[in-house]
């Protein structure tokens, strides 16, 4: 009971209390560990019953296995394989779905996962489930397809858990149609209403490839079970197709539906006003943030300074950058971008010179910014420095759009010598990179 509950310490007193203790006392203490994702615990629990004599059954080892699978614990993992053999456990099919799932979730080696499979005898729902996740995450969504199908001739019955495995591997040009065909299975063997797993994954899949209709017929069949999930998959689908109104009225029906609204939907929200220059609906949002106690979170404090800074709210903008407790590189990026958009191009550049201060790490992103700031404010030999740093200092390899705008700074510079040079050593040919100069001065093809 103490370990169901998680109440480790009352579960430990217990067991020493016990004057002679079984399998299934130890197991139930490695099982609640196990749960909680203490592998540690989990371990030294297993070398104390080790020393009280007590052997490990199979369910032992499966719980065990699990928590390795969990903490992506592969080596330790194996080590328990190998005992499974040692001790003429290997054929059960607990023991062999927790080494399914670590075997999926952890190795990079596609055989692991086979040759687990392989040793179920009579593999079930559970054991189908982890293979087919495996297939998905080694990039094999045609053979994913094709195990679901033998699922169903082996009389094995999918459960939503399969189901929503299968959507959520729907990355490939033809994710549109894999989805239809389990949302044809799924309408012929589920009652009225779908169930969120099944039906969020629906609907993202539809969201992602612009079938909206479809998105939005499969989220009014989710009775009462619509959440965060669903919205949010709507919203960015209705976001990419660029009708931003339309994923705002999305937190409207989360209000009404009361349905709990997290970071990333916010995120989402403020994405769309930022699109539409809503200073009106950014602060509305702004202010449901704040409400919801969620203007902490590092996804929506970077929305609101991109919200802010295209609707040349600068202020407003640095204060939200200045609310963000530790920036990352979006957050820094966010608001040298929003100065840079905005014209105040001299800002831009100290404030990426702070980020260098502050120790973060500029990316490909922060580059284009600087560049172009750069450009804009004629300041040549401060834009060949960041340039060079780019990759001498940071790491970062200057692609296409680095060196087209570094190139059109020297251009206008009238540096064409620097520019000669630059292009003879660059990596990209020059028919990638467009400049448009006097007389046509190194201009590539139109």
């Amino acid at each position: 009971m103490y370990a169901a509950c998680g109440a480790m310490v009352s579960a430990r007193t217990v067991l020493h209390a016990t004057p002679e203790t079984d399998v299934v006392l130890w197991t139930a203490i490695i099982t609640a560990y196990s749960r909680g994702g203490q592998l540690q615990h989990a371990l030294q629990a297993f070398r104390d019953m080790e020393r009280a004599t007590v052997p490990p059954n199979a369910f032992t080892y499966a719980a065990l296995i699990a928590a390795c699978s969990a903490a992506r614990s592969l080596h330790i993992g194996r080590l328990l394989h190998a005992r499974l053999f040692k001790f003429c456990l290997e054929d059960d099919t607990s023991a062999c779905n927790a080494l399914l799932d670590l075997y999926s979730k952890s190795s990079t080696r596609f055989l692991d996962l086979l040759h687990a499979f392989r040793a179920v005898d009579t593999p079930n729902v559970v054991s189908w489930t982890a293979f087919i996740a495996g297939l998905m995450r080694h990039g094999r969504d045609q053979e994913a397809f094709a195990a679901f199908a033998r699922v169903r001739a082996t009389g094995v019955q999918p459960n939503s858990f399969t189901l929503s495995t299968l959507l959520k591997g729907c990355t490939s040009a033809h994710a549109c149609l894999l989805a239809a065909k389990i949302h044809a299975y799924v309408l012929k063997t589920s009652f009225e209403s779908l169930d969120a797993a099944v039906g969020n994954s629906l609907v993202d899949v539809y969201a992602r490839s612009a079938r909206m209709d479809d998105a939005w017929d499969v989220a009014t069949t989710m009775s009462f079970v619509r959440d965060r999930f669903t919205y949010t998959s709507l919203a960015k689908g209705l976001n990419q197709m660029g009708l931003h109104h339309r994923a705002l009225d999305m937190i409207l029906h989360m209000f009404h539906e009361e349905v709990q609204i997290d970071g990333f939907s916010l995120a989402c929200f403020l994405s769309a006003a930022a699109t539409l220059a809503s200073i009106e609906a950014g602060k509305q949002l702004h202010c449901c943030a704040v409400k919801l106690g969620l203007a902490d979170e590092v996804s929506v404090s970077n929305s609101l300074i991109d919200m802010y800074s295209r609707c040349k709210c600068l202020e407003d903008a640095k204060s939200a950058f200045g609310s963000v407790r530790e920036p990352s590189v979006v957050s820094w990026n966010a608001v040298i971008s929003g100065l840079a958009s905005n014209g105040c191009y001299t800002e831009a550049l100290s404030a990426f010179e702070d980020m260098i201060l502050a120790g973060a790490q500029p990316d490909g992103v922060t580059f284009s910014v600087v560049l172009s700031a750069c450009s804009h404010c004629g300041l040549v030999d401060i834009g060949i420095k960041h340039f060079y740093s780019m990759m001498n200092l940071f790491g970062v390899p200057p692609q296409k759009n680095h060196y087209t705008l570094f190139l059109d700074m020297l251009r206008q510079a009238g540096r064409l010598t620097e520019m000669a040079d630059t292009i003879e050593a660059m990596p990209i040919p020059l028919d990638f990179v467009s400049l448009k100069g006097p007389a046509g001065i190194l201009q590539g093809p139109q």
